[in-house]
This record gives structure tokens, sequence and C-alpha cells, in this order.
């Protein structure tokens, strides 16, 4: 089975850490994951919540990370000891930017910005700018909710089943870079074949 070369990965998440520790820990997790697999995380640049947390952890174990930043937002909160910082102008061209850079995309516990970056990388997707595969690492059922509503999407016809198929979720960091790398986009001219 062809396998994605994945080399770098953009991970989205909170500025905040939560109110359950298991999410830190997931942020943990991943980032030594990722350094052990020489995968370099693209991010945004936070040093706060699991943004840092997932920092952190891979600088210790010797991982690469790269910090993607709008300049008006350069303050205190900007991790500082980063393989690499990338400015930018704005949060769309945040967002662009960090498309641009990474092989597959991460999305773990966060808010309004975080289902808002991995939602554009999945539209992206699904439209067929982007073959960068995208992931949910689904820690104790955070995103268990939009699986649900993205399953009635597509039952009521709004969500191709193969479009569908393009958002994984996986509560194993392990298990989520396994899917990523084994994902294969749907040929384009299956996309809307019997879809109304």
């Amino acid at each position: 089975m062809r396998k994605n070369k994945i080399e770098k990965i953009a991970v989205y998440c909170g500025a905040a850490a939560g109110t359950f520790p298991a999410y830190a820990d997931a942020a943990r997790e991943l980032g030594r994951l990722l350094a052990r697999e020489n995968i370099e995380i693209i991010y945004g640049a936070g040093c706060v919540g699991l943004m840092g947390v997932l920092a952190d952890s891979a600088l210790e174990c010797g991982g690469a990370v790269t910090g993607v930043v709008p300049r008006q937002f350069v303050s205190e909160v900007v991790h500082r000891r980063l393989t690499k910082i990338v400015y930018t102008n704005s949060m769309a061209e945040r967002k662009q930017k960090m498309a641009e850079l990474a092989d597959a995309h991460i999305a773990l516990a966060g808010g309004f910005g975080t289902l808002d970056e991995i939602s554009e990388a999945l539209a992206l997707l699904q439209l067929g700018i982007s073959n960068s595969p995208c992931g949910f690492l689904n820690t104790s059922g955070f995103y268990d909710s939009l699986g649900e509503f993205l399953a009635r999407a597509s039952e009521h016809g709004m969500l191709a089943p193969n479009h569908f198929s393009m958002a994984l979720f996986d509560e194993n960091p392990e298990k989520l870079l396994d899917r990523l790398r084994a994902y294969e986009r749907p040929q384009e001219k299956l996309y809307w074949r019997n879809f109304k």
C-alpha cells in the first residue's frame, strides 16, 4: 500500500489548555511522536495553552517546530524557542502559509480558531486544491459531536459520502498518523456521482 510522504504537519489547537488534563496529555504525546518521527510541526507560534504544550514537548525531544504568526500578534504569547518563526500580514495569510508548508493537518482540542483552520484545510482538500490529508485527534471524545454533524450532513445530502470520509478521526496519535499516511484522496470523477 502506498504511503503519503509526510515531513511536515500543521497542527491546530487551543491557546487554552482546557479543563481536562487529557487534552494537554494528548498535545504532549503528539509533540513527542512527531519529534520521534522526524516530522516538523507547523503551528500558530503560541507559548500558552495546548499550543505551548505541543511545541515544548517536541522541542524537548529534539523536534523541529515552526511557528506562523501575524505580525500584529507578536507579543509575550509568542514562543521564543522555536526552530523558526514565519511572520504574516493577516490571519488569512497565516492559514495560507500553514497550508503551503504542511503535508498533512491535525486538529487537537480547540475553539473557533482551531475549527476555522481545519475546516479550511478540509474544504481545500474537498475542492482538489490540496492533497494534504486532515485528521482530528479525538481525545476523550472531544470531536464526537462534529463527527455526528458531518454524518448528518452526509445523510441529508449536504456532503457527498466520499467527502465525509475525508475527515479522519482517531483518539490515538500513532493510529491517526498511520491513517494520514495511508489516506488516498478519491478520484475527482467520483466526487459528485449520484450525489443530489
